[in-house]
């Protein structure tokens, strides 16, 4: 499992993003996308998911889930503990999450 009180990293590609969750904060950014921040209100937890239910800046709202099932970027060999789904919005980003301490110490990390 992942430990959902520790800072946390969502990727995705096609388009190339990412999400930086840190303890009452989170970060969406990407390539050609502007930097999003919001407050992170802590995830509820149903099973193997964790929804996290915040809104940006502007009243954008953001909904993060992020699902204990393996998954890969589709660009390398690298396997993730999570499944992520963030919505943007209309947006639906799809991708992986880690644990930040475990994606530094991934090869390339």
């Amino acid at each position: 499992g992942v430990d959902m009180s520790q800072p946390i990293n969502l990727l995705g590609t096609e388009p190339f993003w990412g999400v930086e969750i840190v303890g009452h904060g989170l970060r969406l950014g990407g390539v050609d996308r502007d930097e999003v921040l919001a407050p992170n209100p802590g995830p509820v937890l149903q099973g193997d998911t964790a929804v996290i239910d915040t809104q940006a800046a502007d009243g954008t709202p953001i909904k993060i889930t992020l699902t204990a099932e393996a998954c890969s970027d589709g660009m390398s060999d690298r396997r993730y503990p999570l499944t992520a789904e963030v919505q943007v919005g209309q947006e639906l980003l799809e991708g992986c999450g880690i644990s930040s301490a475990a994606l530094r110490a991934m090869p390339g990390g």
